[in-house]
């Protein structure tokens, strides 16, 4: 593939070098299953391991005589070899490491193209859900049809996307199959145990019958399937450039500082990437008939697939990576305009609603469907060729006048009811596709915003707290939100709450929006309390954060290298990063205001915060020590639930208050947000392990040229995605149940 079209990782993959490296795999994996065997000598797999080296210039050198790229591969590996290199190719047919070495590859591409389409469907999800309910006209033929949302078009798109994601992962697994049974197949040199063995040491799964080769029926479906999810992009490609039309103007391309689009007419803005990725996969569709004519091939084999997939192989993988990364940057950059699909709806003088009045006509006026459809189409008609309202025709026809109002005949103004996607309508990751981000309302009885919550007063002894889709990361509040996020908060917090509750009390009184007074929140805010509200008891909040570590990590893990100790608590000499502490510690911190950091103090200076809300300091060391207790009895049980889920309680902060003198759990509880969990699968002290928390935005952020301070930078959409993932992951891990069940029932359950 040319350079233009050919990205770094998925050309490595590819290079000349990278080939010859594979099949010095298969060919030094043989050999150890034949040393096992007795058919080598033990020294000269020694020495093969020890030696061979593969040099492309002199195999290239050797193939200028022998006219046989194997041959002259397994003569340069030889040579660097020695003696022993006379034991490589040892009853293999040329074959046994091309077809081998090739699956290899195609399995290490197909890989990167099975993430390149995840990296995809996450970009559609995160729009989808960001368009939700920007109000479009759907066209059929061309031709307005009725209204739409861009958010649900994207949420066809993203199914398309997880389809072939899906269909592409079969092929490549299909594809990770191997040979090694000689020539035309018959183990005439090699015995089948040692096939197993070795494809079993590559990653491969043995071809049951072969010939001389793998049958190419399985390079046509991983072509078929490259060039099927290129045709996805080629449609959606196409949409983008049909909504692009001057005379439509609703999306556009982005267009960088110092692009420019016409070299005479300097007003084009012209979709070329969608052109782009509509010309590439006309290129794909050619090399999956190019795969199919391979497949059949004389006798045992000739060699003319050969031939065709060194072009095709290379190219069709290369173009898909290209293709995809594309189209998941064109539709998270995609220039959307609300205000011209607004204008399109209005220009269509309201025809959209004509199926609305035939139905009534039907359903309320009693009238036949053939005359109630010859009555509107008459009038569609003539407006359409007069350019005049369709109500305006429509109220002037007796028939019509005789069973419904003016206002039944006024188009909708928005996408409502009868006009919007139902509920039931759902984006690639299982939820409604409609906005979550939660506004920060002024009003009587709205008290104050957190970095992620916000505070309304309902009376004296309640209060409404209502978790928020914002993130925030070094103590900054970022202008992109996640999806979901603050639902994942407070449904894992329910469900804490209910598993502590014999430790110590908290201050969750309903879920239920219901019983949320009118008037409270705004009325966007109460469409939407739904997962994400908890009604509590007020409480006063102790002003430090109970911090409770099990783990070596983060701040305390900077403190402990420099002092030996965490929060003044001495811990034992030469212990790593994120080792298991001997017992879990209590070290509380500061809670610092929105922009501030928070800051490590040791327990003498907690009695003394306290001090005020508790009355006096006797009062405020009793507070302290039952704080302690509590802090360290709840790690302890979601520690050990944790555990037994495969996960890590590294470490966590709570929240508490005092109604009356009763010490209680407030806030979130053991979330994402206030909590370091780690998969105890890949659990490897020594060093940071991966948190099912908001890692994937820090690792970018501290890519990006900011200092940190507000306002931070715009999340692509594949870093949106995959924080929302890992917390929908934590979700179900934890709970045991199913997230998009939640989203449907308010319920935390299977």
């Amino acid at each position: 593939m040319i350079r233009r079209y050919t990205l770094p990782e998925m050309g490595s993959i590819w290079e000349e070098s990278a080939r010859f490296e594979h099949m010095l795999r298969v060919e030094i994996e043989v050999a150890r299953a034949q040393v096992a065997r007795a058919q080598v000598p033990a020294d000269a797999l020694a020495a093969i391991e020890a030696r061979a080296r593969v040099a492309v210039d002199r195999i290239a050198e050797i193939e200028a005589t022998t006219d046989h790229d194997v041959i002259a591969f397994v003569s340069q590996v030889a040579e660097t070899v020695g003696p022993e290199g006379r034991f490589l190719h040892l009853g293999l047919t040329s074959s046994d490491v091309l077809d081998t070495a090739l699956a290899l590859q195609l399995g290490a591409a197909g890989d990167l193209l099975i993430r390149d389409a995840e990296r995809l469907v996450a970009a559609l999800v995160a729009r989808a859900r960001t368009e939700a309910g920007t109000v479009m006209m759907g066209r059929t033929h061309s031709v307005h049809a009725e209204p739409t949302t861009f958010g649900l078009k994207l949420a066809g798109w993203a199914f398309e996307a997880d389809r072939g994601r899906r269909r592409l992962a079969a092929a490549v697994d299909e594809i990770r199959t191997g040979k090694i049974s000689g020539p035309v197949g018959t183990y005439s040199h090699l015995a089948p145990d040692l096939e197993a063995e070795v494809l079993g040491a590559l990653g491969l799964r043995a071809d049951p019958v072969s010939t001389q080769i793998v049958q190419r029926d399985r390079h046509a479906a991983l072509l078929g399937a490259i060039a099927i999810l290129g045709g996805s992009l080629e449609r959606f490609a196409t949409e983008i450039r049909n909504l692009a039309h001057t005379e439509i103007g609703e999306v556009m391309e982005p267009f960088q500082a110092g692009q420019k689009g016409s070299s005479a007419m300097p007003h084009k803005r012209n979709p070329i990437l969608s052109e782009r990725i509509a010309g590439i996969a006309r290129v794909l569709r050619g090399y999956a008939q190019a795969g199919m004519e391979n497949q059949a091939l004389w006798h045992e084999r000739d060699i003319s697939h050969s031939s065709a997939e060194r072009v095709i192989l290379p190219d069709a993988t290369i173009l898909l990576d290209y293709a995809l990364q594309k189209m998941t940057g064109l539709v998270a950059a995609l220039v959307v305009r609300p205000e011209r699909m607004r204008e399109n709806i209005e220009r269509g003088h309201g025809l959209h609603a004509s199926s609305r009045v035939l139905v009534a006509l039907v359903e309320r006026g009693g009238m036949p469907r053939e005359e109630a459809y010859a009555i509107v189409q008459r009038a569609a008609l003539a407006a359409a060729d007069e350019r005049r309202p369709l109500r305006d025709l429509l109220a002037i026809e007796a028939a019509v006048a005789r069973h419904l109002s003016l206002a039944d005949l006024a188009p909708p103004r928005s996408c409502g009811r009868g006009h919007c996607p139902p509920d039931s309508a759902r984006d690639g990751a299982g939820a409604r596709p409609r906005r979550h981000a939660m506004t920060t309302a002024t009003g009587s009885s709205y008290l104050r915003s957190g970095k992620v919550r916000d505070l309304y007063a309902i009376d004296d002894e309640r209060l409404l707290l209502v978790a928020s889709d914002r993130l925030s990361a070094f103590d900054v509040v970022l202008p992109r939100t996640v999806p979901d996020k603050g639902r994942v908060l407070t449904g894992l917090s329910r469900f804490w709450f209910a598993m502590t509750r014999d430790i110590v009390a908290n201050h969750l009184l309903d879920t239920d929006p219901g019983a949320v007074p009118a008037g409270v929140v705004p009325h966007d805010v109460g469409a939407d309390l739904r997962g994400r509200m908890i009604l509590c008891r007020r409480a006063r909040v102790l002003p430090i954060e109970v911090v409770v570590r099990g783990y070596l990590a983060g701040s305390g893990w900077k403190e402990y290298r420099a002092a030996g100790t965490v929060c003044g608590v001495p811990l034992p000499s030469g212990l790593c990063e994120s080792d298991r502490l001997p017992e879990p510690i209590l070290t509380p911190a500061t809670k610092a205001e929105q922009g501030a950091h928070d800051e490590n103090i040791d327990f003498e200076t907690m009695v003394g915060a306290i001090v005020p809300l508790a009355g006096d300091k006797a009062r405020a060391w009793a507070l302290a020590r039952r704080v302690r207790e509590v802090g360290l009895a709840l790690y302890a049980r979601a520690a050990t639930h944790c555990e037994a889920v495969g996960l890590i309680l590294a470490d966590t902060k709570f929240e508490m208050g005092l109604v009356g003198d009763e010490l209680i759990l407030v806030d979130e509880v053991l979330t994402p947000d206030s909590s370091r969990f780690w998969d105890a699968g890949a659990y490897d002290p020594g060093g940071p392990q991966a948190s099912f928390d908001k890692q994937f935005v820090r690792d970018w952020l501290e890519s990006q040229p900011w200092d940190k301070t507000a306002p931070g930078p715009e999340l692509p959409a594949d870093v949106v995605a995959g924080t929302r993932a890992r917390y929908v992951e934590a979700y179900e891990r934890i709970t045991g149940a199913s997230f998009a069940r939640y989203l449907e029932e308010d319920l935390i359950a299977p």
